[in-house]
Order: structure tokens, then sequence, then C-alpha cells
């Protein structure tokens, strides 16, 4: 259930994107600091960090896996997003990169 919510507000970010979205400049870029949608990700992000630190990579990362996977089903760019940040962030509990092969 926290998990979900945690989704959901996630893919809470606009639906329309700039140019400047679609094709950043390489390299660390500053602007992401101030961008709301931004925050909305890094929150979320923290938020499934601190679930797998409290909670145990062993309970959580098995729900983990099958919610990224509903989220890649969906069309909307925004859950595909949100699956991939939440796969950025598990993959420093991974010491077995099989765990997730059948997400990716």
């Amino acid at each position: 259930m926290v998990l979900h919510m945690v989704f959901v507000h996630m893919i809470e970010i606009d639906n329309s994107i700039s140019e400047e979205w679609k094709n950043p400049e390489e390299g660390y870029n500053s602007d992401m600091e101030d961008d709301e949608d931004f925050e909305t990700t890094r929150f979320g992000m923290g938020a499934i960090d601190r679930i797998i630190y409290s909670v145990g990579d062993k309970e959580v990362l098995p729900m983990l896996s099958e919610a990224i996977k509903e989220l890649l089903k969906n069309s909307d760019w925004r859950y595909q997003y949100t699956a991939i940040m939440a796969l950025s962030q598990i993959g420093e509990y991974m010491e077995d990169p099989s765990h997730i092969s059948s997400i990716i």
C-alpha cells in the first residue's frame, strides 16, 4: 500500500514536456534542482530507498519488482519514467542483477 502511494505520487508530474527535457545537454544540469517535477521524483526515490532500508531488501524487492512490471505495461510515459527511476534506486541494493532480469 505504501509503495503504491509512492508510485502514485511519482506519476503525478506534468504530462507536457519541453524540448529541453527531451534533449538534455550532456553532463550535470543544475536547472533540474529547481524543477518541481524532479522534486516529486526525488521524493519518491528517497521514499523507496527508506522503505528498502527500513524493511529490508529481501522483503521489499519482490514487491517493487511486481510494481515496476505493472508500471512498464502502461503506455503513459510518466509510468515508464517512474519505473525507470525506481529501478535506478533499487540498483543500489542489487548484489545479483539476475533478481531484476525479468523486469529488464
